[in-house]
């Protein structure tokens, strides 16, 4: 869940810039699409990543007796 509001957070702050109308916009524009864009997708794959290994380690532990 973590890596997930990262990632929420970097896109709501991404989005403020690429929206911005002051003078010099444009440059903050295109850190965005440069460097932010790719760590938007890595963020969300690392999450994919994390769920898939907790997933597995769930489904391979012994029941818990209840």
């Amino acid at each position: 869940m973590g890596p997930l509001v990262l990632a929420g957070v970097g896109a709501g702050a991404g989005w403020r810039i690429l929206t911005a109308g002051v003078i010099g916009a444009s440059i903050g524009a295109g850190f965005v699409v440069v460097f932010g864009v790719p760590t938007l997708v890595f963020v969300l794959v690392w999450t994919l990543g994390t769920e898939r290994s907790v997933d597995t380690a769930r489904a391979s532990a012994p029941a818990r007796p209840t």
